[in-house]
């Protein structure tokens, strides 16, 4: 729902994803025309079963981040400031540097640091990884709001683990 010119928010309930299920909402501060915009996303979640049916599990956590979105204006280039609590319950804050190509491609990579140590959360002790994503225009005849999406990770812990929802500063794009 867009509450102002400039003051977006969403709310969503359900499964959520293939992990998670729960309720959420989500407020965006975004500027037309402005390279700053500030999201603010709170969830309550439950784990869902193993077996992907509709059973879920004990573990409950609520999650929400303060993110800045912010438009470089160089070279389609974004960067992504988020701070707030992860999945595992875990403190923390994310980078992600992207880039945005004139025909809609976007690639970039990201790094989460939290809360947990380097010896619960392995290699690294930190989550990182890097992601590339292609319109289908590129490949259609016709018009298509579609895209064909990769991301890669090297280890997949719990630390810095987020809600795999859709963005609401990307729907509002």
């Amino acid at each position: 729902n867009r509450l102002t010119d400039n003051l977006y928010t969403g709310l969503y309930g359900g499964y959520l994803e293939d992990m998670f299920a729960g309720i959420g909402g989500e407020l965006l501060y975004k500027p037309e025309n402005s390279w700053l915009a500030l999201g603010l996303d709170i969830n309550r979640v439950r784990q869902r079963d193993f077996r992907q049916k509709l059973g879920l599990r004990d573990y409950e956590v609520t999650t929400g981040h303060f993110t800045s979105y912010i438009d470089t204006g160089y070279q389609g280039l974004n960067l992504e400031i988020s701070l707030g609590q992860y999945l595992a319950g875990d403190l923390g804050g994310t980078l992600i540097l992207s880039r945005e190509f004139s025909n809609g491609a976007k690639m970039g990579g990201w790094i989460t640091r939290t809360n947990v140590s380097a010896a619960e959360f392995g290699e690294g002790s930190f989550d990182k990884g890097i992601f590339f994503s292609v319109p289908f225009d590129a490949f259609l005849l016709r018009s298509s709001n579609g895209n064909a999406s990769f991301s890669w990770r090297p280890l997949t812990r719990d630390g810095g683990a987020s809600l795999e929802r859709p963005s609401l500063y990307l729907l509002t794009e």
